[in-house]
């Protein structure tokens, strides 16, 4: 897999822009080159920047094993980021080869741009939640957005209405670049807050740091250019601005290369945290500059008391996480115990079956390899009969154990009933599924397991089928029983593969252990 990874030609194009944007940085801070040279070099970094993200983001939407919700958003996000790549053309043609103003138009399509990608990060998929949950997610954002929007007012908004005699088109612009900025952030925790796939959340965490670069920089430029600052092709805020495509760059490969595990995580498995600390890290970012702008006050009467009031929302705020981090970790608990078999620690049933169901739709709507190992401890009524059923407890709890070491964090595993495991495989065919059955067949087989004071030389028989002409979890399920009765009729202690010919004479007993 890794091997694989590295031949990948969208690995390629991130470690380019990584090396395009090091070396600016360098020169940057080195002071390489003339300000005219650097201003031209400044302008047409932008275009490989920008587009190298659009063409990875395109990439990811036609991932056909991607969720469709996904594969749109990501498509909408290349989409804006063409807006982008237009927009510095323009402005390399103009500002930097002419040498004349950029026309407007430009920052129309700019804007319009960043417009896409705030539907396309809206677009990303969420897991599915009650009226109070919505209620209290639009509360979480309305936090982050008004934090974020106290220090865009207080470093652009309200200095861009004190200038006298202002030029409206660049106060205008000053102000809008930061407030799309704003939006994005919106966007962007949105989808976050939302509960996206595990696969996506951290592309999105990384969109959220190239947004933050952006804020910060577009920020600074509207402070400098409605306070008369230096001329923008020479300020340091270019670096954010590269260093925030560069992340998105990155976050679209990350996508890319988890887009198999995001088929096992349409609705994720493992349970998720009840809070987010976003909104509790914006009202410590709002308040830490309240804190900032009040310290030139008198201590009396306005001073101290804003100290004060800061202190007590502070610790409000500590105790209610506490609170929080407490009952996350209950829902946790209680979501294990409802999904998990107290004996072996695999899944249980119900959630065999119900993760099963999911990952077999989305296999066949993606038109992927879906593949189920059955498998059955081999004479286990014996050690039942022979040592007791604390043995047979200790057998059950030692080959989940070898089963579960021996397989991916995509793969599932779980309890079926009595002795049985079923193995389910994503992204696998029969042939690779055989491979695994073999794999786990000599983990358990190679030593005995030490069940009290007998040491218990166990085998196991194994069934293997996958989706190739069932699209339904029970009959993906069936044929590996059908698989796991030919190894028994065989004589056990061995893999069946499922076939037309298994089917036809896998007709006897089931009952015989």
């Amino acid at each position: 897999m890794g091997g694989r990874r590295w031949r990948d030609w969208g690995v390629a194009v991130t470690v380019l822009l990584a090396l395009l944007t090091a070396a600016y940085a360098v020169g940057f801070v080195l002071g390489w080159g003339g300000a005219d040279a650097r201003a031209k070099l400044t302008y047409a970094l932008y275009l490989p920047l920008t587009f190298g993200p659009m063409v990875l983001a395109w990439r990811v939407a036609g991932r056909r094993s991607l969720p469709l919700a996904t594969r749109r958003a990501w498509r909408r996000l290349g989409v804006g980021l063409a807006g982008w790549f237009l927009a510095n053309v323009g402005w390399l043609w103009f500002e930097a080869v002419r040498g004349v103003e950029t026309p407007v138009v430009f920052d129309v399509v700019y804007l319009a741009g960043a417009g896409v990608m705030l539907v396309g990060l809206l677009a990303f998929p969420g897991r599915p939640r009650s009226r109070q949950e919505q209620v209290r997610l639009a509360l979480d954002i309305g936090v982050v957005v008004a934090a974020a929007f106290v220090v865009v007012w207080y470093l652009v908004l309200g200095p861009a209405t004190k200038v006298e005699d202002p030029d409206w088109l660049t106060v205008v612009l000053s102000v809008a670049y930061p407030v799309t900025d704003l939006v994005l952030v919106f966007g962007i925790v949105t989808a976050l807050l939302r509960g996206a796939p595990p696969s996506s959340t951290g592309s999105l965490q990384l969109l959220l740091l190239g947004i933050g670069a952006y804020v910060v920089a577009d920020v600074a430029d509207g402070y400098m250019s409605v306070h008369g600052g230096e001329a923008v092709d020479l300020r340091w805020t270019h670096l954010l601005w590269l260093g925030g495509l560069l992340l998105f760059a990155v976050a679209a490969d990350g996508q890319w290369a988890h887009a198999t595990e995001e088929e096992a995580a349409e609705e994720p498995a493992r349970p998720r945290r009840s809070f987010s600390v976003l909104p509790y890290l914006a009202v410590a970012g709002g308040y830490g500059l309240l804190l900032v702008v009040a310290r030139g006050l008198a201590l009396y009467p306005l001073g101290g008391m804003l100290v004060g009031s800061v202190v007590m929302i502070a610790l409000v705020v500590v105790r209610q996480l506490s609170v929080l981090r407490e009952n996350a970790r209950l829902t946790v608990r209680y979501q294990e115990l409802a999904t998990t078999d107290a004996l072996t620690g695999l899944a249980n049933r119900r959630h065999l079956l119900e993760v099963g169901e999911r990952l077999c739709k989305i296999a066949a709507r993606a038109d992927r390899p879906l593949a189920a190992v059955m498998i059955d401890i081999d004479h286990f009524k014996r050690i039942n009969d022979d040592y007791g059923h604390g043995a047979g407890d200790a057998v059950l709890r030692e080959v989940a154990e070898r089963c579960r070491r021996l397989l991916r964090t995509s793969d599932l595993v779980g309890r079926y009933g009595g002795d049985e495991l079923v193995v389910l495989l994503p992204e696998t065919g029969a042939d690779g599924a055989a491979g695994v059955a073999s794999r786990i067949r000599d983990a358990v087989t190679g030593a005995p397991v030490q069940a009290g004071a007998a040491a218990l030389a166990l085998t196991l028989s194994l069934g293997v089928a996958d989706s190739v002409g069932c699209r339904e979890l029970d009959a993906l399920l069936h044929h590996a029983d059908m698989a796991l009765y030919e190894a028994k009729r065989r004589g056990r202690d061995q893999a069946a593969v499922w076939s037309a010919a298994t089917s036809s004479s896998g007709q006897g007993s089931r009952g015989r252990r």
